[in-house]
């Protein structure tokens, strides 16, 4: 699940195996209490499904959440989502006569990495092209991206290849740094950063086509 800031709409917590519980209690008319470690709660031990009554903890997730009885299977919809609600939530069903069933569902929060930038020998951020560099000589470039959550990975391509860099991260910003030699046959040719942290979302890249003199 991903949460850029507070920007995500909305985030469901699928409770797993929950299907064939509820086809149980349909089954033999058992009425449940789910509880949820989020603050959450919903009884229909003295009511039937559409009419239980829910109690929510404000100090968790507030109105932010709402327990959706009706959806096959039940979720914990969650809105806004936020890096503090990373978590493990725990759904108990307490039943009349049967045992309390618990499911564990693990919500991890990612937040996409700022955009890179590309950097010059001497720190400058460049801005869609670099150089004219002097054939022959050799320059480095540098990619730079802020924040994110796993940490991000940055690569190199040049073209579509992927170059060998060095890589370092320090105090929430990664970087990137590539050494190349100018030759003429780098005339026009686009290097390109890019910073991935997730399979989820988009990787986000900054490019800058090569001039030589």
């Amino acid at each position: 699940m991903v949460a850029s800031g507070t920007s995500v709409a909305e985030t469901i917590l699928m409770i797993r195996n929950i299907r064939n519980r509820f086809k149980m209690i349909q089954e033999e008319r058992i009425q449940p209490n789910f509880e949820y470690l989020s603050g959450k709660s919903y009884d229909t031990r003295t009511s039937s499904f559409s009419e239980g009554i829910r109690w929510a903890d404000q100090s968790y997730l507030g109105s932010r959440a709402f327990f959706r009885i009706t959806s096959d299977p039940p979720t914990l919809v969650v809105d806004d989502v936020r890096t503090a609600d990373q978590a493990v939530y725990k759904c108990r069903v307490d039943y009349k006569i049967r045992p309390s069933a618990i499911t564990m569902v693990n919500l991890t929060i990612v937040v996409p990495p700022g955009p890179p930038i590309i950097l010059d020998a001497s720190g400058n951020q460049l801005d869609g092209s670099v150089g004219p560099l002097k054939e022959g000589s050799h320059t480095h470039l540098t990619c730079r991206s802020v924040g994110g959550s796993p940490p991000p990975t940055l690569t190199w391509w040049k073209n579509g290849n992927r170059l060998d860099q060095y890589v370092s991260m320090r105090e929430g910003t990664a970087e990137s740094r590539i050494s190349i030699v100018v030759t003429r046959g780098l005339q026009g040719d686009t290097l390109m950063c890019q910073a991935l942290n997730n399979n989820i979302t988009e990787a986000s890249t900054t490019a800058v086509i090569v001039n030589i003199l």
